[in-house]
């Protein structure tokens, strides 16, 4: 066994590339498949420990008159929940840099909902504050924050001062992406929060009660999901029972009780009870890295079947050269096991080592590069590395066995031959006529050279395999990659300009329409209007409860305006009564076709049935579209809560007014929504140029190895036409033509490959909120073709290194 260890070193020492092809095909194969399955895995990890370090609620109850101090002393938590806190939070208006913008003033917390410091320090007077790490810097602390004079009396006189120094910057687990809620004030959307001492309000009660449950299971999980769900019937009996302790506390100044209160007419207050699934930081992050999961399924399996390959081609050249020291070692006894003991342990030299790096670095590596591309959207930690058990046994033992399987078998074609037979060099293979020489018009037009490559790229029939089959794959993971961002880039900018034609949505009371109607008789820069009413519904699928936004509009009026219903570019006619147009997301999770059955249940728990008329596209929520003569003979009369607004250019402007309007609860400007949507897109760059770079890296391998081979094959011919007069440019043209031959061939049977895999890449894309088109432009495959031919033209230059390294005299001595 001595003299086997030492024959695979020299075999490593003498051929030092081929070592180091099937070192690097091991590394990328396994670290890609690895790394990409790990990504999301790190980043939901990584918000699951910032979560629980902050202790972020699990259930907040908000009450629309408020709670007392000290409403949580001598009270029973529910059994489950482990901690709850009571904070203040109101909208102000504050000057920032040439505008004036809403933000949300917190109460810092001691226990839970607690935001982590970036810059500066904690504040210490009533008059400090804490500010947005995404909206201020270490230059802003020392600067001020003063609350506008136009901010509503009633919530500015619940401040005991009107300026704020900020002190540090933080993050906050309320808010760990760009949405910082909606509001009445300004726009309708807040733009950013600080967090003030208890003491820096006059409010003598909270405005919220956070509760946390103190559970050990992941987010985004079932198991999470089951405790909420399990919970929060008596959560809700829980918030009841505050709300209505603490109306019976306003009431008591007034010799009142809630009994007498609602004798008189008064209306009783109204309570919330929120999970975090009403969080759109903690619902935003679980789409967003939805992504990831989606495409790491698929683009390994290149990676994996190309190193399977390389493997094969590397090791069956090896076996094919040393025929002679097989022979040899069959002579002098040696046993087949033996024998093939030293090709093993030379496969082996190579896989372990590659795994080991390929793994460990890019399943640190390829997490980071994720998180850095979603720093324009979570800036709230850094990324965790996160090591898997499972998933190191499961790559290093597929790595194993293929590159030993794929060895083994290589060693036992050739032992299958007698000592003797082994020991003779076998005969060159034959050159053919090919099928381009019957076709005379064409083959006659054709130089010596280029005639000499054609020949040569069909001669080594298992070398032009693995090139068509190696570079196709390059060229259909360029494809697929482009094809990603073909399909995902562009629906923010479908949504709120083809779909959803309307620049703003504004929210009110029902039963106020005739009050919203009037006041925007006075409102500037309406185009035109129209009211609807909009509620979520629960649709239960083949796999889980689906949510989506019930759509209810009058057929006299019409939404041609305000929506387009269409399918493939084709207008849909509007439903009758009993029939609702649903979108394809919502169609697709529920496996309904047009003609069939849907049941919803609204929030009140009533059930409806509807026939469904259509599909049509729509990219961002999910909406189901009926008529109030349907909704009215299901359910009840309908109460329009919603109003659409069209403006006559100035959106920002337009939701300003509305929001003042008395009766309307909150506004939506969808035109931040497309600019916010667009940002939340832009991180599919950073995978794009990892598929890009993946994708080279592969070329490389793979035409390295192959280039090699083909040069250890071709030694003396290529020595005979140095010897006849060839210069090194030349030779160049002549021996590594067929490289860029074969990549243009290549590339183009990579195409419809890639094709095949991002329709079913964008087929397991399961994103709640959104839907997705399968499309490819026409210049992202002429971009992947072009890319595929650079990847071989650059590796073209560097193997021209190794044509000078060839030793004219030893090669001219070869027998063939």
């Amino acid at each position: 066994m001595k003299s086997i260890w030492k024959m695979t070193r020299r075999s490593i020492r003498s051929h030092p590339a081929r070592y180091w092809a099937l070192f690097l095909i091991v590394a990328l194969s396994a670290g890609f498949f690895a790394g990409l399955k790990i990504a999301r895995d790190a980043m939901v990890h990584t918000g699951d420990t910032y979560f629980k370090d902050q202790k972020l609620y699990d259930f907040q109850i908000v009450s629309t008159i408020g709670f007392p101090e000290n409403i949580l002393e001598d009270v029973t938590l529910p059994q489950g929940i482990a901690e709850a806190e009571a904070n203040i939070s109101l909208d102000v208006l504050a000057p920032y840099e040439e505008s004036v913008e809403v933000f949300r003033l917190y109460s810092l917390p001691e226990r839970l909902n607690v935001p982590t410091l970036v810059e500066g320090r904690m504040p210490q007077e009533p008059t400090e504050c804490l500010a947005d790490a995404r909206q201020y810097s270490l230059e802003d602390l020392g600067k001020t924050v003063t609350v506008s004079e136009s901010t509503p009396q009633e919530t500015g006189g619940l401040l005991a001062a009107q300026t704020y120094t900020i002190v540090g910057t933080v993050n906050t687990p309320l808010h760990i992406g760009v949405d910082r809620g909606q509001t009445k004030l300004g726009s309708g959307s807040v733009f950013s929060y600080l967090y003030l001492m208890p003491r820096a309000f006059t409010l003598s009660g909270s405005t919220q009660i956070s509760l946390y449950m103190g559970s050990e299971a992941e987010i985004y999980t079932e198991e999470y999901d089951a405790q909420v769900e399990a919970l929060r019937e008596d959560v809700t009996a829980f918030a009841q029972q505050l709300t209505h302790s603490a109306y019976g506390e306003l009431l008591a100044p007034m010799g009142l009780t809630p009994e007498m209160a609602a004798q008189m007419g008064m209306e009783a207050p109204q309570c919330y009870v929120l999970t975090r699934e009403e969080n759109a930081g903690y619902v935003n992050f679980d789409n967003d890295t939805q992504i990831i999961h989606s495409v790491s399924g698929l683009f390994p399996v290149f990676f994996i079947l190309i190193a399977i390959l390389v493997c094969v081609t590397t090791m069956t050249r090896m076996v094919d050269e040393e025929r002679t020291q097989l022979g040899t070692l069959k002579a002098l006894g040696f046993s087949d096991g033996q024998i093939i003991a030293k090709y093993l342990l030379y496969a082996l030299a190579a896989t372990i080592p590659g795994w080991v790096v390929g793994f460990f670095f890019l399943t640190w590596m390829l997490p980071v590069v994720f998180w850095e591309a979603y720093q324009v959207l979570y800036q709230f930690a850094p990324v965790t590395y996160l090591f898997s058990p499972s998933l190191a046994a499961v790559s290093l033992g597929f790595s194993l066995v293929c590159i030993l399987g794929s060895t083994y078998l290589s060693c036992r074609k050739e032992l299958r031959s007698v000592a003797a037979e082994l020991i003779r060099p076998r005969a060159a293979i034959k050159g053919k006529r090919i099928l381009l020489e019957r076709i005379r018009p064409l083959w006659k037009r054709l130089s010596f050279l280029q005639k000499v490559t054609l020949r040569n790229m069909f001669r080594y029939k298992q070398r032009l395999a693995m090139m068509l089959v190696g570079i196709g794959a390059c060229a259909g993971l360029l494809v697929t990659g482009f094809g990603i961002r073909d399909s995902m880039l562009p629906i923010a900018d479908r949504q709120y300009g083809q779909v959803q034609c309307y620049e703003v949505e504004a929210y009110f009371e029902e039963g106020k329409e005739a009050a919203v109607e009037q006041a925007l008789t006075t409102a500037e820069g309406v185009e035109t209007f129209a009211f609807v009413r909009m509620e979520t519904v629960e649709t239960e699928g083949p796999e889980k409860i689906h949510r989506a936004l019930l759509l209810c509009y009058d057929r006299e009026r019409g939404l041609e305006d305000f929506w387009t219903f269409a399918a493939d570019g084709e207008t849909l006619p509007l439903p009758e009564k009993g029939e609702a147009l649903i979108n394809f997301q919502t169609a697709k999770r529920l496996e309904l076709e047009v003609g069939d059955e849907m049941t919803f249940t609204t929030a009140e728990g009533e059930e409806g049935r509807v026939i469904v008329s259509g599909i049509f596209d729509s990219y961002i929520q999910n909406h189901v579209v009926l008529t109030t003569e349907t909704y009215e003979a299901l359910f009840a009369p309908v109460k329009n809560n919603c109003l659409y607004l069209k403006s006559d250019g100035d959106a920002e402007h337009l939701a300003e007014q509305i929001v003042h309007i008395e009766a309307v609860t909150g506004v939506t400007n969808l035109v931040a929504n497309r600019s916010d949507a667009n940002e939340v897109l832009t991180a599919l760059n950073i995978i794009i140029a990892l598929v890009v770079g993946f994708a080279g890296a592969l070329s490389f391998i793979v035409i390295f190895n192959l280039t090699n081979i083909n040069l250890a094959e071709r030694s003396r011919e290529i020595a005979t036409v140095r010897v006849l007069g060839f210069d090194r440019k030349e030779t160049a043209g002549y021996a590594l033509r067929e490289n860029l031959v074969l990549s243009g061939l290549a590339a183009i049977l990579g195409l419809p490959l890639g094709t095949l895999l991002h329709g079913t890449i964008m087929d397991i894309v399961d994103i709640d909120l959104f839907s997705f088109p399968t499309e490819i432009k026409v210049y992202s495959y002429g971009i992947s073709f072009v890319l595929s031919l650079c990847f071989a033209f650059v590796i073209n230059l560097f193997m021209r290194r190794s044509l000078g390294k060839i030793n004219m005299a030893e090669s001219l001595k070869a027998v063939e």
